[in-house]
């Protein structure tokens, strides 16, 4: 699909924009064994899918473009452990937090496991439940497109954040950037849900 507001950003602005980046990462997804990732998978596609929905439909009266717009707008890319979710427009610090709360909202009507080993460590390899962390980033970074011709970000704050990330249940969550920290870092939020 196209976008009109990326491509805007990629021709007259050489891809530049500043952007807010929500991580959002499955808790002990690579720990698990492949028929179980792949349950899980399903699973967190699914809460991702829902919440994006929830968040456009409540922003589509609020942001100055129209819902087909707004939904092209916001880039999804996946990682290897969940999806780093980008707002590059001006409503984007709004749109981040009210995601989170959206997926917290979502992820929490998730039905409690009993499970010793679930309840430990955040994951079992016997039920496909999960936890999710998330990580708001925001800074200067670039949209280009892909060699599939689809839209993706690059920069140093996706850079920072991904440098940043831990993933254990219990562990504090700090995004720690390696080298000289800029003159004035983002702010950072981090969430366990």
């Amino acid at each position: 699909m196209t976008s009109r507001h990326l491509e805007s950003c990629i021709t007259q602005h050489f891809g530049s924009v500043y952007m807010h980046v929500v991580f959002i990462d499955i808790v002990g997804y690579d720990k698990r064994r492949p028929p179980l990732q792949c349950e899980v998978m399903r699973g967190f596609t699914g809460l991702i899918n829902r919440s994006l929905q929830r968040l456009t439909e409540s922003y589509a009266s609020r942001v100055p473009l129209e819902m087909d717009e707004l939904a092209s707008s916001i880039l999804k890319v996946t990682t290897s452990e969940g999806i780093a979710v980008v707002f590059p427009f001006e409503q984007g610090p709004a749109a981040a937090q009210e995601l989170v709360r959206v997926l917290t909202e979502a992820h929490g009507r998730q039905q409690q496991v009993d499970c010793r080993d679930f309840a430990r460590a955040g994951w079992c390899h016997c039920h496909a439940e999960f936890h999710i962390a998330t990580e708001i980033q925001q800074g200067e970074g670039f949209v280009y497109r892909d060699v599939n011709n689809a839209y993706s970000i690059a920069g140093s704050t996706v850079d920072f954040a991904r440098r940043g990330r831990h993933h254990e249940l219990g562990q504090e969550l700090v995004g720690v950037a390696a080298g000289p920290a800029p003159a004035l870092r983002p702010p950072v939020l981090h969430l366990e849900l």
